[in-house]
């Protein structure tokens, strides 16, 4: 989810497709649905840096898959 304060259109789209991807990425447990919300500075973040904001917000959280 992507507030509109965050910038225009354009800047929140390309900061969902930016965390979809990142989400994708994840390989979290089944069964859990996660809620990501992009905060102030989510339009000047790069690809790299959202991915390691999510993924230690899921190791956090305890719902990564065990292998």
């Amino acid at each position: 989810m992507v507030s509109k304060r965050i910038g225009n259109a354009v800047v929140r789209n390309k900061c969902k497709r930016r965390m979809r991807e990142s989400a994708k990425l994840l390989d979290v447990i089944a069964g859990y649905d996660i809620v990501f919300i992009a905060r102030r500075n989510a339009d000047s973040a790069s690809f790299d840096e959202i991915c390691d904001s999510m993924s230690r917000l899921v190791d956090v959280a305890g719902l990564y898959l065990s292998e």
